[in-house]
Parts: C-alpha cells; sequence; structure tokens
C-alpha cells in the first residue's frame, strides 16, 4: 500500500541520517584529537610549510571558559593570566596574546588575560607597571592611580646613568611588583648620573662661610682650610683656591683654599755687640732684610761689632722690612797718638854715626901719639 511504501521511505531517510550523524560525529572526533579547528573554522593550507593554519577570532569579552572553548574547537592551546580591567565583567577576557585575523598555525598557544574583579582588583594581583620607567611625574601618577593604586605625595631620588634627571627611574615597592588594590607607591626620581661635571666657581674674595655656601651649591665641598698672610688680600677673605675658577670637575669634588691673615709682621732682633754675618742672620731668622752696612769709629772694645741698627729691637714691622746697621771701627786715630808712635819708632831705630865724631875720633886718634 502507499502508506508502507511511505514507512519504508522514512525508515530508509532515516537511517541515511544516521549514518551521516555517525560519520560526522566520528570525523569531529578524529580531528579533536589531531588539535586541528571545527568546522566552520576558517583555515588555510600554508603554501611553504605544509602545516594548517586557522585565524584568530575575537575573544574580547568572552566567559573564560566560552574562550578557551573556541581555542580548543579551532586547535589551538591556551594559557590563562589573571588581571584587572574596568572594561569587562568579572570572569570575561579583556586582552589576548594575538589580534583577531592573525593565522596561526594549529596548535599555538595563546594567552588570554582574565578580568578578576568589576571594580577592585583581588589582593595581590595589582603588577606596578614597567612603563613607569621614563614617565613625568604627573603622568607617572595619572597611570597609578588607573591601576587601583595610591600614590605618596612625597618622592624619593637617586642617580640614574640612563633616566633623564626629573623623569621616573623606579618605585617602591619596585617596578614589576604584585600588590594588593590601594596599596601606596612611591616614586623615585632621577637625579641624572651621580658623576656629572660641574662647573668650579671663582671663590676669591669671598668670606670662609661664603666660600663653602657658594661650593656647596655648585654640587662641590670644601676641601682642607689653611691661613697665611697676604699684603695685597684683606683679612679674612680667600687668597686662592685649589681648582681653578671655570674649570669642570666630577660633582662632589672637595676644593681646597687660602684665607688671608693680613699683611705679615715682624719683631725686630737686638743686633747690637753682633758680628756682621750674626746680624744677618738674626734679620733672616726674623723675616726681615739686612740694609745698609756703615762703619763708624767707636770705643776700641766694639771693632768689628755692631754698634747700632736702624730700627729699635722688639719693634713689630712688615715682613721683609729692611734694618740697616753700623760697624764700629775702635778709636779714632789723634795727631799726637801719631807722633808718639812716630818719636817711638825713631828712638827705637839704630843712630847713624855723625862724620864729625869720625873726624874727631881721627882727632882722638891723632892727639894721643
Amino acid at each position: 500500500s502507499s502508506s508502507t511504501g511511505m514507512e519504508k521511505l522514512i525508515t530508509g531517510i532515516s537511517i541515511v541520517i544516521a549514518i551521516l550523524i555517525v560519520v560526522v560525529v566520528a570525523a569531529l572526533a578524529m580531528r579533536g584529537c589531531s588539535g586541528t579547528g571545527i568546522i566552520g573554522t576558517t583555515s588555510s593550507q600554508s603554501e611553504s610549510t605544509g602545516d594548517q593554519q586557522v585565524e584568530m577570532r575575537n575573544l574580547i569579552g568572552l566567559s573564560e571558559e566560552r574562550a578557551i572553548a573556541v581555542l580548543t574547537g579551532q586547535g589551538l592551546g591556551y594559557q590563562i593570566e589573571e588581571g584587572y580591567s574596568e572594561s569587562v565583567n568579572k570572569g570575561e577576557v579583556y586582552d589576548q596574546e594575538y589580534k583577531q585575523g592573525e593565522m596561526l598555525a594549529v596548535g599555538t598557544v595563546v594567552t588570554l588575560k582574565v578580568n578578576t574583579g568589576t571594580s577592585q582588583a583581588a589582593a595581590g594581583n595589582i603588577v606596578i607597571p614597567a612603563d613607569l620607567k621614563g614617565m613625568s611625574e604627573t603622568d607617572a601618577r595619572s597611570l597609578l592611580q588607573k591601576e587601583g593604586l595610591s600614590v605618596a605625595s612625597a618622592t624619593k631620588s637617586d642617580y640614574s646613568d640612563d633616566v633623564a634627571e626629573g623623569l621616573v627611574m623606579g618605585t617602591d615597592p619596585a617596578i614589576g611588583t604584585s600588590v594588593a588594590s590601594g596599596t601606596t607607591v612611591t616614586l623615585v626620581l632621577s637625579k641624572g648620573p651621580e658623576n656629572q661635571s660641574v662647573k668650579v666657581p671663582d671663590i676669591t674674595g669671598l668670606t670662609e662661610t661664603k666660600a663653602i655656601s657658594t661650593l656647596e651649591s655648585s654640587g662641590l665641598k670644601a676641601g682642607k682650610v689653611t691661613y697665611d698672610s697676604s699684603d695685597d688680600v684683606e683679612s679674612g677673605l680667600v687668597i686662592s683656591q685649589s681648582v681653578n675658577p671655570g674649570d669642570k670637575v666630577k660633582e662632589g669634588t672637595a676644593v681646597d683654599f687660602v684665607i688671608s691673615q693680613g699683611a705679615a709682621t715682624a719683631t725686630v732682633p737686638n743686633l747690637l755687640y753682633s758680628t756682621l754675618s750674626e746680624a744677618k742672620a738674626a734679620l733672616n731668622s726674623a723675616g726681615l732684610e739686612l740694609g745698609s752696612v756703615t762703619q763708624e769709629y767707636s770705643d776700641s772694645s766694639t771693632k768689628g761689632l755692631v754698634i747700632s741698627q736702624s730700627v729699635k729691637k722688639g719693634s713689630t714691622v712688615d715682613s721683609g722690612t729692611s734694618v740697616d746697621i753700623v760697624i764700629g771701627l775702635g778709636e779714632k786715630e789723634t795727631k799726637a797718638s801719631k807722633k808718639t808712635e812716630t818719636t817711638t819708632e825713631e828712638a827705637t831705630d839704630p843712630i847713624p854715626e855723625s862724620p864729625m865724631d869720625e873726624g874727631d875720633t881721627d882727632d882722638g886718634n891723632a892727639s894721643g901719639q
């Protein structure tokens, strides 16, 4: 009958459908075992390598479970990282390693970031971002606050060879540290290279206090301070410095300087009854000079000795002052003394024989015959 034929037709169709279902299920099972994509997934055969590729889909906003199902259905692996984002709900994907449309080899592992909260990050899940390094203080504060962290009003500073002065070189806790939401973070600003060069200021003519403050304000230090006399620089002011003004040196270099004590003075020694060489030595020892040397007659006991000096002994004078002296010649010779000396010389000389005596003698000789 017609009904019987219809039943046979339906039964035959059902069998065919059942067979098709079995074939499809078997095919799907085999595809899942081999790691390839699911039906409906866009795929292509690489001409260069022969590896099967699949197109990355947009998973942003999908739940973690749904995103995993999509990846495994395409024959891709997955790795989950937890984080915080205000752009999606808790438990949903807010970032993916590969962009939508990229072609990936089957078996590629894709990293997904899943939101752990809606308004605040879970404790210990905020990582202080590396992007802070090199930022201005204002931008760094803004970024940290967006991440759900507090920022200390005071900052720290340190030297850095790779971050320009005034920019963020780090944080406390350190960049990359995982901290709880609301944690207070202190910014560390760069002071630039530690051994940067600075120009040495001119401190000559300044007081000691002013010289020290001038050096410190230039990034330098006051070194050894000594004192010396000066005829040109007023007492209490800097005479000289160990590093020339305008020279460039490393920051923190110590600069020595000399303070004036005014003009140098000396005490005149007693030169009376000294020999010339003794007088000269005494003057040099006192920081004085020997001036003119003259000679005068005096008591015989002072012959060859100093009998007067141009500056009184014990006087205070400038160093280097010349002192004139007079050397005694002994007693001056007089005319009477000269006559006496002559008579004495004549009396001691042999008296010559006179001719008359010779004649008398002859005569005496003669009268006696």
